[in-house]
C-alpha cells in the first residue's frame, strides 16, 4: 500500500485527504446521534480539531524515500554524462562514439574518469550510450531519467 502512495505523492495526499474528510463526516454524524443537536457545537469543534491534525499529519505519511532515490539516480546519470563529455573531449571522439566502462571507470578503480561505478539506488541498470546522448536508467518510466 505504501508503494502505491509513494509512487505518486499527489495521489497519496488526495487519498489520505478523502479518508480524513470521511472520518470527519462520521465523527459529526456520530456526535449528532449520540449527543443530540444541542451539543452540535462540541461535535463540530472536535471534527475541526480532527481535520486540523489530519492536515498537519498527512504530508508526513507520504514517504519521501522514492523521491530521494529518483534524485540520487538522476545525479548519477548527470555524473556519467559529464564523464562521457570529458572522455569525448580528451580522446577527440565524435558524439556517436560510445565509451566503454573501462574508459569511464578504468581498471580496478584506477585510470578512469570516474572514481567508482555508479549504481541506481532502486536497483535499475545504467546504459552508458553514445557520447552525444544522455545515459539512461532501466527505471526511466519511474522518473529516473535526465530531461
Amino acid at each position: 500500500m505504501m508503494e502505491w502512495l509513494s509512487e505518486d505523492p499527489k495521489r497519496g495526499q488526495v487519498a489520505l485527504t478523502f479518508i480524513a474528510i470521511g472520518i470527519t463526516a462520521i465523527l459529526i454524524w456520530l456526535g449528532v446521534i449520540l449527543l443530540g443537536r444541542k451539543k452540535l457545537l462540541i461535535t463540530m469543534a472536535v471534527a475541526f480539531a480532527w481535520l486540523l491534525l489530519a492536515a498537519i499529519a498527512i504530508p508526513s505519511f507520504i514517504p519521501a524515500r522514492n523521491g530521494a532515490y529518483r534524485n540520487a539516480c538522476i545525479n548519477n546519470l548527470k555524473e556519467i554524462r559529464e564523464a562521457k563529455a570529458s572522455w569525448a573531449k580528451a580522446e577527440h571522439k565524435l558524439p556517436t562514439d560510445t565509451p566503454t566502462e573501462v574508459d569511464l571507470y578504468g581498471t580496478f578503480g584506477t585510470n578512469g574518469i570516474l572514481r567508482h561505478k555508479f549504481v541506481c539506488p532502486r536497483g535499475g541498470k545504467y546504459t552508458i550510450g553514445p557520447a552525444g546522448e544522455n545515459p539512461t536508467c532501466s527505471l526511466a518510466d519511474k522518473g529516473h531519467k535526465l530531461e
